[in-house]
């Protein structure tokens, strides 16, 4: 591990450090908040219009102050915003939760799929301790055994990869001459995003 030789050096700045670490520990709380947020559909709800926290919370059958709570945190990041009638608004950041946008992050911050990744975190502790997957130890099962007995797991986890992965499918088919070979087999290739784009830039191949 490489060090700062000129950490012996320098004043150390205790206060905004700590001011540093404070932060990094509440980004895990604002995470959570946005799988919530998604988890609601609260970007649907304001897309076309702003909404009234109490709007919102009979529309999702939430507490509407603690629902408040949730919209004031997100919207100190830019996640939505709120003027000064009360209306909670959409924003940049919001709208790439809609349902609808082509390049939605919903389904990557969804609770069914974020509950798996918590729930893997929880175990990195033993990962630290014996080398040995925090999944496996979580779930009771390797990753994708766990999926292929748990089709909303499996859903949810090719949902996310389509997000990862979708802007990359179009870049490969055209970076490479997939149009030299009659036939092309993905294998492992989750929804086909992949082989899909490689046979629409070369119509010649057949997967």
């Amino acid at each position: 591990m490489e060090t700062d030789e000129r950490a012996d050096t320098q004043p150390v700045d205790s206060a905004g450090a700590k001011a540093a670490i404070l932060q990094i520990v509440g980004n895990v709380l604002v995470a959570r908040s946005l799988t919530i947020a998604a988890e609601l559909g609260l970007a649907d709800l304001v897309q076309a219009e702003p909404k009234s926290v109490m709007q919102l919370a009979q529309a999702t059958g939430t507490h509407a102050d603690s629902l408040y709570r949730l919209l004031r945190m997100l919207a100190s990041y830019g996640v939505f915003a709120e003027d000064e009638s009360g209306l909670v608004h959409s924003t940049p950041m919001a709208s790439l939760m809609e349902s609808d946008q082509p390049d939605s992050l919903r389904d990557l911050l969804r609770l069914g799929w974020q509950d798996i990744a918590w729930d893997t975190y929880r175990e990195l502790p033993n990962t630290i301790r014996t080398g040995e997957p925090a999944f496996d130890e979580a779930f009771g099962a390797t990753f994708f055994d766990y999926l292929a007995a748990h089709p909303e797991a499996n859903a949810s986890f090719d949902a996310a990869m389509e997000i990862f992965a979708g802007p990359e499918n179009a870049v490969i088919a055209a970076a490479y001459d997939f149009g030299q070979f009659a036939r092309i087999i993905d294998v492992g290739g989750g929804t086909g995003g992949l082989i899909e784009a490689i046979l629409s830039a070369h119509p010649g191949v057949h997967g």
